[in-house]
């Protein structure tokens, strides 16, 4: 199955989710009227290489929720930020992970009636896309993407942001494929990928869009592990963020943001949210978009 970005339907009923089943125990949700983000915790336990137990302290995971796709518009991007704000805030999280309470879909990415509108949401839009980026790549949190599905452009963002990315194995797409919309990537995102796969696949990857399989992102280190299925992926996930606690938290959160400061000020000094917008509102790619809307829209209409 072919997938790119997917137009935003409307939000069914709210359902029963396999994060409830994988993770039971002290869920917590921090929802808008739509229900479009899901939050729990689950407290760390000692790991079997040490004794040490943070008593109270607990992993978050965030759980895009908004079918059929995950897709974001500024409603959802909004609502990220502020559960990740609030979950930074907390004293007792030490860790997050990022995942999706959908079967097969991590998220496709934007959802492509944003590009129709005018230029100061659409600023407001991407200002606040490379804002959640900078967010959790800095986090003094462990940041972990368990993609447990299709995980395709602004995903591949939020997945490159951080520290670890383990996925699910079985026939999914990931990769950033904005280009073949008449989108070229920021600069800053192009950084970013060459300092997870290097500088030749990045150049290869980010000017095709090329979308890759799970067995070829992780050769190309774009994803670090796999697991067999969804239940394993999400506690081995948490097992993993439980293993990095052993850790004195000062020492080892000290180091990673001393390990992360060189690229953040590169972040810093290639950021040019009006420049990408320009680059959105030219009537090539308004017309590039529009096609793949009408493409998608007589696909959603034949299945």
């Amino acid at each position: 199955m072919s997938l790119f970005f997917r137009v935003r339907m409307s939000l069914p009923a709210r359902h029963s989710t396999r994060i409830d089943k994988a993770f039971p125990s002290a869920k917590l949700n921090i929802l808008s009227s739509r229900g479009i983000i899901d939050l729990s915790y689950k407290k760390i336990e000692a790991s079997s290489s040490s004794k040490h137990s943070e008593n109270g302290r607990r992993i978050a995971i965030i759980s895009f929720n908004n079918p059929p796709a995950n897709t974001f518009s500024l409603e959802q991007i909004s609502e990220f930020q502020n559960i990740f704000k609030s979950v930074e805030a907390d004293a007792s999280t030490r860790g997050v992970i990022l995942t999706s309470s959908l079967n097969n879909m991590f998220t496709a990415g934007v959802d492509l009636s944003t590009f129709s509108r005018d230029k100061q949401y659409l600023l407001e839009f991407w200002t606040s896309i490379s804002s959640i980026f900078r967010q959790i790549y800095s986090s003094r949190l462990f940041t972990l993407s368990a993609i447990n599905g299709h995980c395709l452009a602004l995903g591949v963002v939020f997945a490159l942001a951080c520290q670890d990315r383990f996925m699910v194995e079985g026939n999914y797409k990931i990769g950033l494929n904005e280009t073949q919309v008449g989108l070229p990537l920021p600069a800053w995102l192009i950084e970013a990928l060459k300092l997870t796969v290097g500088n030749r696949l990045a150049e290869k990857y980010a000017s095709d869009g090329i979308i890759i399989g799970v067995q070829e992102a992780l050769k190309s280190g774009l994803i670090d592990r796999t697991f067999g299925s969804q239940d394993e992926l999400l506690q081995q996930s948490l097992n993993y963020l439980q293993q990095r606690c052993a850790v004195p938290e000062y020492s080892q959160t000290k180091t990673i943001a001393v390990s992360r400061k060189d690229y953040l000020q590169v972040f810093d000094s290639k950021l040019n949210v009006a420049e990408f917008v320009d680059q959105i509102m030219k009537p090539d790619t308004q017309a590039r978009i529009n096609a793949a809307i009408k493409s998608l829209s007589n696909r959603n209409k034949s299945s």
